[in-house]
């Protein structure tokens, strides 16, 4: 998640100055060395400027009761012990990702569940990026995971589309830029990014197998073909890949943490390979008009 941040403040960065160019006396020299657009680039900035309806965004964003709710349900699978603990001293959930204590049922979560776990999971780590050689934690981007969406499940392929909804704030961002031409466009970005990230997770053969391919993106109001551009017209400068490829970082990423592999030991993969394994693989499912994902039992 920090490396696609990292590469996100660096479009948002290089997009401004663009744009910045683009009211100034250098729009002739970047048009003709990059064949850059900028017209368009200062639309897109605009776009990227205006506010934003985030409940429209992310309809399904978690409350506490969400939270209190999934822990409670996740507890009832476990027999003598709970896996998801609280701390009134903190206000912090910890989960143990090595329990010793008998899971009993399958674990069967809807996407808010999955979000709230994903929540105290993002919580229990201090992730940070480097930027300009220093490293700088999320927190200090007041990082938030709003919603995490299942849709579009398809039963007989296994597979669904997984939309992530996150916000940073760009204050600090903001607070740096002090010279010209960055200072002049200043008041163009945003004070909060949100990214909304949908990829579509499969399940595939074997136990913990599975593949995530990028779908869309967007930032704020930029839909997914103007993230594109703003991808191309980044990769003039500094190598951050397409769209398609930070899209999905993002939902890998997110994906990762919740079922996990050998590299990135997610929740589920650490209950199945846990001192004493308690899980043995992960399912998608639908039941009515549910999808939910489900942490299976040892049989």
């Amino acid at each position: 998640m920090a490396t696609a941040l990292k590469i996100i403040l660096r479009i948002i960065l290089i997009v401004v100055l663009i744009a910045a160019l683009a009211i100034g006396a250098a729009w002739g020299f970047v048009y003709f060395k990059y064949k850059v657009n900028l017209f368009s680039v200062v639309g897109t900035v605009n776009t990227l400027n205006q506010e934003v309806n985030v409940d429209e965004l992310a309809p399904k964003q978690i409350t506490t009761t969400d939270t209190t709710n999934m822990v409670t349900k996740v507890n009832n699978c476990f027999l003598g012990e709970d896996l998801i603990n609280y701390n009134p001293s903190t206000e912090k959930y910890t989960i143990n990702k090595n329990p010793t204590f008998a899971m009993t049922q399958d674990i069967v979560l809807t996407d808010k569940d999955v979000c709230c776990l994903a929540n105290i999971l993002i919580g229990m780590n201090d992730v940070s990026l480097n930027i300009g050689g220093s490293n700088v934690s999320l927190k200090d981007y007041d990082f938030k995971l709003l919603q995490i969406a299942f849709s579009d499940f398809d039963a007989e392929a296994k597979t669904m589309k997984f939309n992530v909804v996150s916000s940073i704030s760009l204050t600090k961002l903001k607070d740096k830029m002090t010279s010209f031409p960055l200072s002049m466009f200043k008041s163009k970005v945003p004070e909060t990014l949100y990214i909304s990230s949908t990829v579509v997770l499969a399940k595939t053969s074997g136990a913990m197998s599975y593949t995530v391919e990028g779908s869309s993106i967007r930032l704020n109001n930029v839909e997914n073909n103007k993230v594109e551009e703003l991808c191309t017209l980044a990769n003039n400068f500094v190598s951050i890949g397409t769209a398609n490829e930070l899209n999905t970082t993002i939902g890998t990423n997110f994906i990762n943490a919740i079922i996990g592999t050998e590299e990135s030991q997610g929740l589920t993969y650490s209950l199945v390979h846990a001192t004493i394994p308690v899980a043995s693989d992960f399912d998608l499912k639908k039941t009515g008009d549910e999808i939910n994902y489900v942490i299976k039992k040892i049989i």
